[in-house]
């Protein structure tokens, strides 16, 4: 920026050097009881108080700067060159703290400049703007004022619009008030200011700015750039009065906070700017949450609503205060039992709960004291956290000694997650094993395969008798112990059974029996059906020798393992039997004539997920073979029909039969078997057989055999007779017309003449027919009737007869099978004639050979007669005979078609 000066004459010089000086004594000797209102001079406007603090929602209108008078020009001062000095500002490098800042102190220890009597304001829940009467400048002069803040993004400068986002809870953001006096020619001594900042939003419960730091003033001819704010140190300087929002105060409960510097605090030179430096607090989420109440911080204030505001004898200026990201520091510890004492969290080194922790420290200002409990892994988080160094510490157990050296310093870079984890150790303990074997078998011993916290231990061996004991005397505290427990044997490393994982905080005894059995029983199997029908005569045998047979894992000869004999009720029991593969035999020396009627039981495996093997049983019977087959089968048959068999073959002895078969020669020889049937047991078959033509009756035989356990044949037979039918039925229908009381198949009649009809239904076959029925095709039909073997039924009907009729009978009947039999149908005619005759007579009198009805002749002419005879009826005429008048006779009668 460049200004123009022009040049005055001395006297003129002299007379604004004496104004100013005159002007400035007058301003500075008022005195501020009051710093809001100091006295004006008379010529001179004071602004109105009705500008108002910012909100969260709007920028606060700008203020004007107030008018300032033109002095009135003095008359003849003494040319004297005056010397005019800003006024005194402290050298003490100590910034002015807002609250309780890193080096403690309150607002209230920081006293007004001299000549200031202001006390601190009170809390201002919605602070009311500064007003101050106008600057006195020189003639001709102006001053303005500019807020501005330190914008990080997309580049490093002065704004006074948004400040860019690479922000965080707990940082300082650099605000600068400029006071331009550049184009005055006059020491300014600039009235009183206030910064108003928003520090609650009761919605979002959350605080903004907690705390304001580092105010001083520099002065500078030239206008301000862009240079780091850090460059300026400038002179410190003290508010007369600030409501602290941390940690006392207003705690959080009012809107806005107000920092308000009396009028002189800022003397600028003629042609220069002053310019106030101050730093304000986002406040952190982490350290509002353990106030009361608790809120949260910067980073939950809504949208972009924060402002930073200055009023002042120029007017109002508003600056955005950013609003940073939420916090997304942690620090994820694991609390974990150090087995080895070294310090460092090995693999199967599990966490420990319950154990209390504290975070320390953090933002400088602002500490923390957070408190954690890890969880069953032994987890704690801390968070979220703004980048600071913390310090972590933890709350003591009896009988544990920290192998990680707390408490631990923990930086926590901004956005970052660290991870830590702090280790404890115990006293070792101790493990004993005990296991408890009966029946151990001569070279069999034992021992334990067992990890701590899944490192494998040499394996232990296990030592005495009944029961065999072991023990591991270093057992880190806390450590999970597996264990499993094992034989060895002929060679072979046998697995009995598992216990664990199991957590070991104290000297523990683990007992472990190993119990299997084998079992089961002899019996005499009376029916020789190869099973044991409890609670009938199949009683146990007692005495009988069973041997268990062990077979090499490696292959090779089994061996015997142990015998035993049955005792009462025929039980047997082999217990703790090792881990392996077994059989069971009986032993049958000494048994002549006993039959084991039961297959032997499969070899079967003994393990440690299956201990028990039972129902291994064994039958025995002594032979009494017997057979016997029944064949049933249709009594009745056609010739052509597929008539069906069945047969029930069945073992009625009381010893298995072998290579049973059925025979018969009809069907075609051996139709079924061989099958093996054990006592009682019975099974049922069928075969089919075509009756061929022609056949009366069919005969036939079926012969079982069968063989026992001595391989003795036993055999039985049954025989079965099937009748062939022939059913057949027969009809006649006749019909008497002329009433001769004679029936035929046609008869003839006059109409209006009653016809009788008989039907003659006859049963001609050679077995009973059942439901036989008459059906005539006049509609009628008659029935139903039983015809035994040779007899009839005869049904007769009448009916007047107009005209011709022909009409048949059918009949039908059910044999024993149900076979329908039919027959007809049979007719009847009935014809109605009219018989009729004509005579014609003419005669030839004249003898022209021409007959007519009547002629003319001469007396003694010969006159000729014809006389024709004609049938014009519908039937032949029999018997006819023709008479003349005149007595001439002719020949006998005659027939006429």
């Amino acid at each position: 920026m460049s200004r123009k000066f022009y040049r005055r004459g001395p006297w003129r010089r002299l007379l604004s050097s004496f104004l100013v000086v005159a002007f400035t004594l007058s301003f500075t000797g008022v005195g501020f009881a009051e710093p809001a209102e100091p006295e004006a001079p008379a010529d001179v406007a004071a602004p109105t108080a009705d500008t108002q603090a910012p909100t969260a929602d709007a920028t606060p209108p700008q203020e004007e700067p107030a008018p300032v008078a033109e002095p009135a020009p003095a008359s003849d001062p003494p040319p004297v060159e005056p010397s005019v000095e800003p006024a005194p500002q402290s050298d003490s490098p100590e910034l002015a703290k807002n609250g309780r800042g890193p080096t403690g102190g309150t607002a209230d220890e920081h006293a007004a400049p001299a000549g200031n009597d202001a006390a601190p304001t009170d809390v201002v829940a919605d602070p009311a703007p500064s007003v101050t009467a106008a600057a006195v400048t020189a003639a001709g002069g102006s001053v303005s004022i500019e807020l501005e803040g330190w914008r990080t993004t997309p580049s490093s400068e002065w704004s006074k619009g948004n400040l860019g986002t690479l922000w965080n809870e707990g940082d300082w953001v650099q605000y600068r008030v400029i006071i331009d006096n550049s184009g005055g020619d006059a020491v300014v001594n600039y009235g009183a200011f206030s910064l108003i900042y928003d520090h609650l939003n009761s919605n979002k419960n959350a605080i903004g700015v907690d705390m304001t730091r580092d105010w001083h003033i520099y002065y500078t001819p030239t206008q301000p750039d862009d240079s780091d704010p850090r460059t300026h140190s400038g002179s410190g300087i003290s508010p007369s009065a600030q409501d602290v929002g941390f940690p006392s105060g207003s705690s959080g409960s009012a809107d806005f906070l107000k920092t308000s510097f009396p009028a002189g605090t800022a003397v600028i030179p003629a042609g220069q700017y002053a310019v106030v430096m101050f730093e304000a607090h986002l406040s952190i989420t982490a350290w509002w949450q353990q106030q009361s109440p608790a809120r949260f911080g910067s980073s939950y204030y809504p949208g972009s609503s924060m402002q930073m505001r200055v009023e002042s004898p120029s007017g109002a200026k508003t600056v955005p205060i950013p609003i940073p990201p939420k916090p997304a520091g942690y620090v994820d510890g694991v609390k974990f039992n150090d087995y080895d004492h070294d310090g460092v969290r090995d693999a199967g080194e599990p966490g420990l709960a319950g154990w209390e922790f504290h975070l320390h420290d953090g933002p400088a200002g602002f500490p923390l004291d957070l408190h954690a409990t890890s969880a069953a892994d032994g987890s704690f988080t801390f968070g979220p956290l703004p980048g600071a160094t913390y310090s972590l510490s933890e709350v003591a157990q009896a009988n544990w000694t920290n192998s990680t050296p707390l408490p631990m310093t923990i930086v926590v870079p901004s956005g970052s997650r660290v991870a830590t984890d702090v280790g404890n150790y115990h006293s070792d303990v101790t493990k004993t094993w005990e296991l408890s074997v009966s029946n151990v078998p001569a070279g069999a011993s034992f021992f334990v395969r067992y990890s701590v916290n899944g490192q494998t231990k040499p394996d232990k061996a296990l030592t005495g008798s009944g029961p065999y004991t072991g023990s591991d005397t270093s057992i880190p505290y806390g450590a999970s112990v597996d264990t499993s427990y094992y034989a060895s044997y002929a060679g072979e490393t046998l697995f009995l059974g598992h216990q664990g994982p199991e957590t070991l905080t104290s000297n523990f005894t683990n007992r472990f029996s190993w119990d299997s059995s084998v079992t089961g029983h002899k019996f005499g199997d009376v029916n020789a059906n190869g099973r044991w029908d409890t609670g009938t005569t199949e009683l146990g045998l007692s005495g009988w020798s069973i041997d268990l047979y062990r077979l090499p894992a490696a292959g090779g000869s089994p061996v015997l393992y142990t015998s035993q004999l049955t005792g009462a009720g025929g039980a047997y029991s082999f217990t703790d039997v090792l881990p392996g593969t077994y059989y069971v035999r009986e032993n049958l020396t000494g048994k002549t004539g006993w039959f084991q009627t039961t297959p032997n039981p499969s070899n079967f495996g003994v393990s440690a997920a299956d201990r028990t093997e039972s129902g291994l049983n064994f039958g025995n019977v002594e032979v009494r073979a017997a057979i016997d087959i029944e064949k049933t089968g249709p009594t009745l048959a056609h010739e052509g029909d597929t008539i069906t068999y069945s047969f029930t073959l069945q073992n009625i002895g009381n010893t298995t039969l072998t290579g049973v078969t059925a025979n018969d020669p009809l069907l075609g020889g051996v139709i079924f078997g061989p099958v093996t049937l054990a006592s009682s047991e019975s099974t049922t078959f069928s075969r089919t057989y075509v009756v061929p033509s022609p056949r009366e009756t069919v005969d036939n035989t079926v012969t079982a055999f069968g063989y026992d356990l001595l391989q003795g044949m036993v055999s039985d037979f049954d025989t079965w007779q099937v009748d062939v039918i022939h059913p057949a039925i027969s009809i006649a229908k006749t019909v008497d017309f002329d009433g001769n009381g004679a029936f035929s198949d046609s008869e003839m009649g006059y109409a209006g003449d009653t016809a009788v009809w008989r039907l003659l239904v006859s049963n001609t076959g050679d077995v009973a027919l059942a439901d036989v029925m008459v059906t005539d095709t006049n509609g009628s039909s008659f029935g139903p009737y039983s015809l035994g073997v040779g007899a009839s039924q005869i049904v007769t009907y009448g009916a007047v007869i107009t005209t011709d009729k022909v009409n048949a009978a059918s009949a039908s009947g059910r044999d024993p099978l149900r076979l329908t039999v039919n027959a007809g149908p049979d007719s009847a005619a009935v014809d109605v004639i009219d018989p009729d005759i004509q005579v014609r007579k003419s005669v030839d009198a004249d003898g022209d050979g021409y007959f007519g009805h009547s002629e003319v002749a001469y007396p003694g002419a010969t006159a000729l007669w014809k006389i024709i005879v004609r049938n014009t009826g519908d039937v032949t005429l029999t018997a006819v005979t023709l008479t003349d008048s005149n007595g001439h006779s002719f020949p006998a009668p005659f027939t006429l078609a």
